[in-house]
């Protein structure tokens, strides 16, 4: 079967072509990430504050800048910066919302596919916490991002289910409409303009 190209425009980051990691090191990068993210006591519970998210969201953050097999791509518009960290071939990836100031609105934890869709979440999204004072968020800024987020289909930030088929094609589409065109095609990642 001949696999499709998917045509994906971002904001233009530079020529490049990102081969996919090793099944091995994708799994070594998800377990990192995990680790200082996602790995909460046993008895946490849904609204209950997540300690030291902020310093959990910079170390995974480094992980995945220094990581060479993966893909930083930022979308942009009045309201949001939208930055995507891709590894291609069944590999994890990371949506950071920001407001244009730079402050973390929300964030989601998913699985992408050798076609580039969204095909299954790990975690809920940190807008699931109402009390987003306690991990540096503004309120405001995540209500603002989580409106935005609703009139482009997407699900809102205190939706923790529901990727399903139809919020991925969405996704991918909005993004289609950002900025430079990225073809993925098998394995690769290119910008082709």
């Amino acid at each position: 079967m001949v696999e499709q190209k998917q045509r994906i425009q971002f904001q233009k980051d530079g020529p490049r072509t990102f081969e996919s990691a090793a099944s091995h090191d994708v799994k070594h990068l998800k377990d990192n990430l995990e680790l200082f993210l996602f790995h909460f006591p046993p008895e946490s519970r849904k609204g209950d504050v997540v300690p030291n998210m902020t310093l959990r969201i910079e170390n995974a953050v480094n992980i995945l800048e220094r990581s060479p097999n993966v893909m930083k791509l930022q979308s942009k518009n009045d309201q949001t910066v939208c930055t995507t960290y891709a590894i291609p071939n069944h590999s994890a990836g990371m949506f950071f919302f920001d407001d244009v100031n730079g402050v973390l609105a929300g964030m989601a934890f998913v699985v992408f596919s050798r076609n580039g869709a969204i095909v299954a979440p790990t975690v809920e999204w940190v807008g699931t916490l109402p009390d987003f004072s306690n991990m540096g968020l503004n309120t405001e800024r995540i209500k603002r991002v989580a409106a935005y987020c609703r009139t482009q289909g997407w699900p809102p930030l205190e939706a923790t289910n529901g990727f399903v088929d139809d919020f991925a094609r969405k996704t991918w589409q909005s993004l289609v409409q950002e900025g430079v065109v990225v073809e993925y095609e098998k394995d690769k990642f290119r910008f082709i303009k």
